[in-house]
């Protein structure tokens, strides 16, 4: 047992260099899972408004942290055990069986998932009240701080990571006992020639093509949500041909060139060729989790910036009423003429949905209610008829009874004259804008769907079937002290009435996209740290694997110049191609990411493009750092 332990530390202190990167990211998913898991279970926060919506953001989080710990962890593990297997061998040669051997790995698995575990339960419980605080603030949201030991979540967190940990170890005691000593000793130098590269090359071209199709074609949000996760997997996959075949292909090309066979050219195509083929996958496990981070990090950013515009457009005044009873909106009147109250800015019409039929007549009929039928409504465009009553549209002044003003998308067919149940109305003017195109609870249609806004004289009947569905919309702005009155006035009838306030909306939205921003930040870290340890690995792989290349062409009197001009631009061209290829992803996503999330509330363009480009901007920032670390380091080992 002493020598078993003694082989197992000798075996993690000699490999320090990968083995302390591992412990500590180890111990940084079991801190994220964990933190994760005591929000959820947080005293503090269990009697807040809108706390099921943030519960389930969370419960998504930990699911896609489980998931990923998983994944990522498994992967990590397969390096690590790959670099100690030619160790692994040399015992076997020196007499040790498998199962010695097997023990030996137990222990070492045993210690690493030990330490990990620790440091990330550690930190999770020593760290929690500040995430409570910080995820408290970004929602706007103060409580009362106490110390709670949510124990359902500790024991979950220790669950799933011995689970985890489980399942590496059985998985390298598999290794062990199937490869035979030659085997072990070869594997870390093994490598297969791939085959069917233009094949693969175009596969490549088809799938990223496809995948890059969809995001830019499809207009509509709910189509968008429909074939994101279509166009992520053809990305996905694409990704992974694109560095095992396209890129080797393309540098294959490169070598016909007659400037090819210049010293610095001819090593360095040659090594980037090489180091393609041997790491495609983790070049495409590193571009895909960039693309993910750099996503994840941009949305959260985007959506927690879009509060205020959200509220603005839901609520363009202080006090809102969409109403289809005309006596919630009588008796807020009645409200503010008692209490002589002095209400301003106000808005007041009137509006009710239908769509175009048959090119000429329009319905309000229950089964094509947008509502009711939203899902259908693909490519289709609707038309909203409004009574204005606030004197926003002078034109609608001197609308005569059977007459419409026009306002429609230039795209739209033009409406001259129609019948709408019945009743035959003719079109009096186009209008240049229609105030309310992009405001109210309902505004975000106007970002899903093209309409025609019909502005008539008066909403009755006799133009809609179902009077019910006839919207009244009634929003004005009040002084600070008069609003103090309103409410205390409506505090009763609020509900009922359907009143909304503008602060009272900024608040919630805080509420929601914080936990969003919160969910959004943790995962894209998570994905930036993960990113950052497979870089890690693979310089240091890249490494131990090219020390001896370079010491031969130093022998073969290469001048360390230019061995070191070649190391600069391979050492370049291989750090940040996944970078680049990121960068091309989330460009190419971009415009279906913006189409979902039109339906989350987000619908500004500009908000939206800078905070991408902010993600983007951090992201790389983070990589450059990563770079200069993870080369320092390769530089170090192959001198």
């Amino acid at each position: 047992m002493k020598l078993t332990k003694r082989l197992a530390l000798d075996g993690i202190r000699k490999n320090k260099e990968v083995y302390l990167p591992y412990i500590l990211i180890y111990g940084f998913m079991v801190f994220s899972f964990t933190s994760i898991l005591l929000l959820m279970n947080a005293d503090t926060l269990k009697d807040f408004y809108a706390m099921s919506s943030i519960y389930y953001i969370l419960k998504i989080a930990i699911y896609v942290m489980g998931i990923f710990s998983l994944i990522f962890l498994y992967y990590s593990d397969g390096f690590l055990l790959n670099k100690r297997l030619k160790e692994i061998s040399l015992y076997a040669i020196l007499g040790l069986d498998k199962k010695y051997l097997s023990k030996i790995l137990t222990l070492e698995s045993l210690i690493i998932s030990a330490l990990g575990y620790l440091i990330g339960i550690i930190s999770a419980s020593v760290i929690y009240k500040l995430l409570e605080t910080i995820f408290l603030k970004l929602m706007l949201m103060e409580g009362n701080f106490y110390l709670s030991f949510a124990r359902d979540a500790y024991i979950i967190s220790f669950l799933v990571f011995a689970g985890i940990s489980l399942l590496i170890l059985l998985t390298r005691i598999i290794k062990i006992k199937r490869k035979s000593i030659l085997d072990l000793f070869k594997e870390e130098k093994t490598f297969k020639r791939p085959r069917g590269m233009v094949l693969s090359a175009f596969v490549s071209l088809i799938l990223l093509g496809s995948g890059y199709y969809l995001a830019q074609t499809i207009n509509n949000p709910l189509r968008a949500l429909t074939y994101f996760f279509l166009a992520v997997v053809l990305v996905m996959i694409g990704t992974f041909f694109l560095f095992s075949s396209l890129s080797i292909v393309i540098l294959k090309l490169m070598k016909a060139s007659k400037s090819y066979y210049k010293t610095e050219k001819f090593i360095s195509v040659s090594s980037l060729i090489f180091r393609l083929r041997s790491n495609a996958k983790g070049l495409a496990s590193i571009t895909i989790m960039s693309t993910a981070a750099i996503i994840l990090l941009s949305s959260a950013i985007a959506l927690y910036r879009s509060v205020e515009d959200v509220a603005n457009r839901q609520y363009p005044r202080a006090v809102g009423l969409a109403s289809v009873d005309e006596y919630s909106i009588d008796q807020v009147k009645k409200i503010i003429k008692e209490n002589d109250l002095e209400a301003k800015n106000i808005q007041d019409y009137k509006a009710v949905f239908a769509f175009e039929k048959d090119g000429k007549n329009f319905n309000t009929s229950k089964e094509s209610y947008v509502f009711d039928n939203a899902n259908s409504l693909d490519d289709k465009a609707m038309g909203i008829l409004v009574e204005v009553n606030d004197g926003s549209i002078p034109e609608a002044l001197d609308l005569k009874d059977g007459e419409f003003l026009l306002y429609k998308n230039p795209k739209l067919a033009d409406i001259s004259d129609l019948e709408l149940n019945g009743k035959k109305l003719k079109k009096k003017a186009d209008i240049k804008d229609y105030p309310y195109k992009n405001s109210g609870k309902n505004s975000l249609l106007s970002y899903m769907f093209d309409f025609y806004y019909l502005i008539v004289k008066k909403l009755d009947k006799n133009l809609s079937i179902d009077d019910n569905k006839i919207v009244h919309v009634y929003n004005f702005d009040l002084n600070d002290e008069d609003m103090a009155i309103f409410r205390e006035k409506t505090k009763d009838v609020q509900n009922e009435f359907g009143i909304g306030f503008h602060d009272y909306c900024v608040l919630e939205g805080y509420k929601l996209y914080g936990a969003i921003f919160f969910v959004g930040i943790f995962l894209g870290l998570i994905f930036m740290v993960a990113t950052g340890l497979i870089i890690y690995y693979k310089q240091i792989q890249e490494g131990f694997a090219d020390r001896n290349k370079y010491q031969s062409l130093r022998k073969l009197g290469i001048g360390e110049g230019k061995i070191k001009k070649t190391i600069d631009k391979q050492v370049l061209v291989f750090f940040f191609l996944p970078l680049i290829v990121a960068g091309i992803h989330v460009g190419f996503a971009f415009k279906m990411i913006s189409k979902i999330f039109v339906m989350l509330g987000c619908v500004n363009e500009s908000i939206k493009i800078t905070s991408f480009i902010i993600g983007f901007v951090m992201f790389a920032l983070l990589y450059l750092i990563y770079y200069k670390l993870s080369s320092r380091q390769y530089y170090k080992i192959i001198s």
